[in-house]
């Protein structure tokens, strides 16, 4: 328990300057390092962090999207935004679909489709982190909300696995 709790100081200790400037060019840069980060740990767990020809691709696709919002947010350019992720999004699919298909022997299609489900989802997510603190009317606050949100569902969780856990309801 006392781990744990250290653990959390020490991430809000990291956390809070990151928040504190989240209108500053630290978030989305943070922000790009955890999605890289993310991905980096699913294609890990789905055994394919060998698979250069298609992890590299996902990972400079996980840096750029998170900073590429704030730079649309900032120049008033979603259409651009929306239109480039979309079709991002597609040729990434399509692209690991083309490689599960002629490197079937190294990288099955049930892999590669859990792959491009997996990493497209959490590039999503944290992307969405930087939309919703730039671009929600009260941005701030929204992000916030899902962080404290978040967290709290977390720390309820844990107490009611160690408080219940080790009885049958």
């Amino acid at each position: 328990m006392l781990k744990r709790i250290i653990t959390a100081i020490v991430a809000v200790i990291i956390v809070l300057p990151v928040i504190i400037f989240s209108n500053t060019w630290v978030f989305p840069i943070v922000v790009a390092a955890l999605t890289a980060i993310g991905c980096f740990e699913m294609i890990s767990c789905i055994g394919q962090r060998k698979n250069l020809i298609v992890s590299i691709p996902l990972y400079i696709e996980a840096l750029f999207f998170p900073i590429f919002v704030r730079f649309c947010s900032l120049t008033g350019n979603m259409d651009m935004f929306i239109k480039i992720a979309v079709f991002c999004i597609l040729a990434t699919i399509l692209y690991i679909f083309a490689v599960a298909v002629f490197r079937n022997e190294k990288f099955p299609v049930t892999e590669a489709g859990l792959m491009a489900s997996a990493v497209v989802y959490i590039i999503a997510a944290f992307t969405c982190l930087v939309y919703v603190r730039d671009f929600m009317y009260p941005g701030l606050f929204m992000f916030l909300l899902c962080l404290v949100c978040s967290f709290a569902t977390d720390i309820f969780a844990y107490f009611t696995g160690y408080l219940f856990g080790k009885h049958k309801l």
